[in-house]
């Protein structure tokens, strides 16, 4: 089963599991306004009040549906677009910030993970910055596996494998160096989401 199908099909149960948004994100775009990108927004968990427009990106219908969904319900102004990572349908320069939360580790080729952060670059207007996350192959539970791995979610008996890609920090670091985005700071809070990701706010 491809991946766009996997999270078709757990999107539902998945938005009432990722619901909150991720505290450093609401953190990092208190200060921003604009055109905001949600790269990979899913069901829009990171949607929160901004100056601006929120514009989610996701491969997903079924998550992007949920993503309108709750954008009114928060009163977020937002547009949801579908589209993968790495063929983004805005000019260049277009956006004031972006956020890339949990979702460049599940793309499922190398070569696309690539492609997904030379787009993000891309669109982001000079001097603008994004924040992103991935999982830590440093993670207790991750120690002794490989880097690319497959996590089942069940729903009613049923197995549907998502794809992941376990990053440890030098790796992403030197990833984002090379395609060309400047690292502005490694964020770590004990006891929160970036204790066990690696989250990384760069700058264009």
């Amino acid at each position: 089963m491809k991946q766009e199908q996997v999270w078709d099909e757990i999107s539902k149960e998945w938005k009432a599991y990722r619901c909150e948004p991720i505290p450093e994100v609401s953190d990092f775009l208190k200060e921003k306004s604009g055109k905001i990108l949600d790269l990979c927004c899913g069901s829009g968990r990171n949607f929160v009040k901004i100056k601006g427009v929120f514009y989610g990106v996701d491969f997903s219908d079924k998550m992007l549906k949920y993503a309108e969904e709750n954008a009114k319900k928060l009163g977020v102004e937002a547009v949801v677009k579908k589209s993968e990572a790495s063929k983004l349908p805005f000019p260049d320069n277009y956006f004031d910030a972006a956020v890339f939360i949990a979702a460049l580790h599940c793309i499922d080729s190398r070569e696309e993970r690539e492609q997904a952060l030379k787009e993000l670059k891309r669109v982001l207007k000079r001097g603008a910055e994004a924040l992103i996350s991935v999982w830590s192959k440093e993670q207790e539970r991750f120690k002794d596996k490989p880097k690319e791995i497959k996590i089942p979610w069940k729903i009613e008996g049923r197995e549907y494998q998502r794809y992941y890609y376990l990053y440890d920090r030098k790796e992403i670091l030197d990833l984002l160096k090379l395609i060309g985005l400047e690292v502005k700071e490694i964020i770590e809070k004990p006891d929160s989401y970036s204790e066990k990701n690696i989250v990384v706010r760069v700058q264009k």
